[in-house]
C-alpha cells in the first residue's frame, strides 16, 4: 500500500512536520495555495531568556500572492539579518550548512520565491534526519490547479496522480474532511497526531512547538532521531 501526505511548505516547523514526512513513501509541499496572513508560510516564533517572538519573512506586494509566486522583499538584507540571528541565539550546534545554504541560494536565485526559500530548508532537513520519502510539488503535479476548485479536489487529485491508496492527514484536517464526508475520498484516510514528536518537543502556550532550529540546537541530531525516527 504506498502512503502519502500532503502540507504547505512552512518556515522552520515544528519536528512533528518530519515525523509525518518520515511516515509516508510518497510527500508532497502544497506550494501552488494562496499565502494565509500570519500564517506558518510565513512566520515561526523563537524563545530565547524565557520570551517568545516571531520572525518573519519579509514579501513583496501582495499577500494574496500564491507560495510559489511570492518574492522575499529585500533578500539580502533578510537573509543577513537572519544568519547574524543564527550565530547569536544557536550555541549548541554548529549551524555551518545553513550559512552554506544561505550563500548558495543567494548565488543560485537573484529573486527567491517564499515556497523555494522553504523547500530548501526543509530539505536541508529532512538530509539531517536521513529521511529518504520520495518528495514532489504541487504546482508541478498536472492537473493540480486549473479547473480544480476545493482543497477536497486537489487532494484527491494529487493522490490518484501518485498513484496512492492511503492518505495520511495531519489532525487539524479532520474537521475539515470528516465535513466532506471521508467516504468521499476513493482512498483510505487515516490521520496522525505526531506521537513521538509529542514526547521530546517543548510547547509553548500561546505559541505552539519549539521550531525544528531550536529542538536541534537543544538536543542535537542524534538524540532526534533516536526518539522519533528511529523508533519503532
Amino acid at each position: 500500500m504506498n502512503t502519502i501526505a500532503i502540507m504547505q511548505p512552512t518556515f522552520f516547523p515544528w519536528l512533528g512536520y518530519f515525523e509525518l514526512v518520515n511516515k509516508v513513501d510518497k510527500f508532497v509541499f502544497l506550494d501552488d495555495v494562496e499565502i494565509s496572513k500570519q500564517s506558518w508560510q510565513t512566520r515561526n516564533f523563537f524563545c530565547s531568556n524565557n520570551q517568545c517572538y516571531w520572525k518573519s519573512i519579509p514579501i513583496k506586494g501582495s499577500s494574496k500572492n500564491m507560495i510559489n509566486e511570492a518574492e522575499i522583499s529585500r533578500q539580502d538584507l533578510f537573509f543577513k539579518k537572519f544568519l547574524k540571528f543564527i550565530e547569536q541565539n544557536f550555541k549548541n550546534y554548529k549551524f555551518d550548512e545553513i550559512h552554506r545554504l544561505i550563500h548558495q541560494i543567494n548565488y543560485q536565485y537573484e529573486e527567491i520565491n517564499l515556497a523555494d526559500f522553504n523547500i530548501k530548508f526543509l530539505e536541508w532537513a529532512l538530509k539531517l534526519f536521513n529521511i529518504r520519502t520520495a518528495v514532489y510539488r504541487s504546482s508541478q503535479i498536472e492537473g493540480s490547479n486549473g479547473l480544480i476548485k476545493t482543497r477536497e479536489e486537489k487532494i484527491i487529485n494529487i493522490v490518484k496522480k501518485l498513484s496512492c491508496d492511503r492518505y495520511i492527514a495531519a489532525m487539524g484536517s479532520k474537521d475539515y474532511m470528516e465535513k466532506f464526508g471521508l467516504g468521499n475520498y476513493p482512498f483510505e484516510v487515516e490521520f496522525f497526531d505526531y506521537p513521538n514528536s509529542k514526547k521530546i518537543s517543548i510547547f509553548y502556550d500561546g505559541y505552539g512547538f519549539e521550531n525544528v532550529l531550536e529542538l536541534i540546537n537543544r538536543l542535537g541530531i542524534s538524540k532526534i532521531q533516536e526518539e522519533v525516527f528511529l523508533r519503532v
